[in-house]
């Protein structure tokens, strides 16, 4: 049972996964957890009619669909067994490829009543892998470019995962690039998404140097600014390779509002431009 404001005002939550041996959710366990769009319980779960109070995205996804969010939460993957399987913490590739066959077989729908995919669901899911997400691309090649109604596309979940390293960020950034310049509904893109959740550093390290954001964009200038500087350090000696860092240094160099946090190394990234180690 999740007790009484459990995780309530965790504004950054997400997503949670709960098992099947939750019989209860009490008063107030998720209100004002305005970023939950990711959740959902057993039929036979009890919840308590507060639970969710003040959960905007969960609140008007419920109203929507002219339904509440208990019986959204509960009714959630009830007829969509890959996006189940994707949910659950024992998702492996032998279990989604039992969900794909059972998907293709009665033609259900590739949505959840949010318009999330399957691959939005596993992003934001703690136990993805590499693997499990090619086979959900592979069957599903639109879901990577997909946004919910949230406006949100399998890389933002995925940033926010405190679980994602920088091997996955590189699959679903080299799937589909665009998602990097993205925001979702709120303004948010992927870094600034990751940032405001103290993602490890080499998690922050590599979506800037894929897709440099400034300060007004993201909390916390002092971190950001640090970030910058670190990198344009690391960049003087090791020009990028990857298409997409490379990308990332035409925006750094071009972008008034991001050179503007480096006014202590302007010298050095002056100096990277002249030496032409990078095209």
């Amino acid at each position: 049972e999740i007790r009484d404001g459990a995780f309530s005002g965790c504004w950054s939550l997400t997503s949670i996964t709960l098992p099947p041996s939750v019989t209860g959710i009490r008063n107030g366990a998720f209100s004002r957890c305005t970023s939950l769009a990711i959740v959902a319980t057993p039929p036979t779960t009890s919840i308590s009619y507060d639970a969710f109070k003040d959960c905007t995205l969960l609140q008007e996804a419920a109203e929507k669909n002219d339904s509440d969010i208990e019986a959204l939460i509960k009714n959630r993957f009830g007829e969509l067994p890959l996006h189940s399987k994707c949910y659950h913490a024992d998702v492996t590739c032998q279990a989604i490829d039992g969900a794909i066959e059972r998907t293709k077989e009665s033609k259900l729908d590739r949505v959840d009543i949010m318009t999330t995919t399957a691959l939005h669901i596993l992003a934001a899911n703690e136990s993805i892998t590499v693997d499990t997400a090619e086979k959900i691309r592979r069957y599903d090649c639109n879901a990577i470019s997909s946004a919910d109604d949230c406006g949100m596309l399998p890389l933002h979940y995925l940033s926010c995962n405190h679980q994602a390293n920088v091997e996955l960020l590189q699959a679903f950034i080299g799937w589909y690039p665009s998602a990097l310049t993205l925001p979702n509904k709120s303004g948010n893109l992927p870094l600034s998404l990751a940032f405001e959740r103290n993602r490890p550093d080499d998690v922050l390290d590599y979506l800037f140097a894929c897709y440099p954001v400034e300060k007004r964009g993201t909390r916390g200038e002092e971190k950001l600014t640090a970030m910058a500087e670190k990198y344009t350090s690391t960049i003087e000696n090791n020009p990028p390779i990857e298409k997409e860092k490379q990308h990332g240094w035409v925006k750094f160099i071009s972008t008034k509002e991001v050179l503007d946090l480096c006014a202590n190394t302007m010298e050095t990234i002056i100096r990277t431009i002249k030496d032409s180690r990078i095209e």
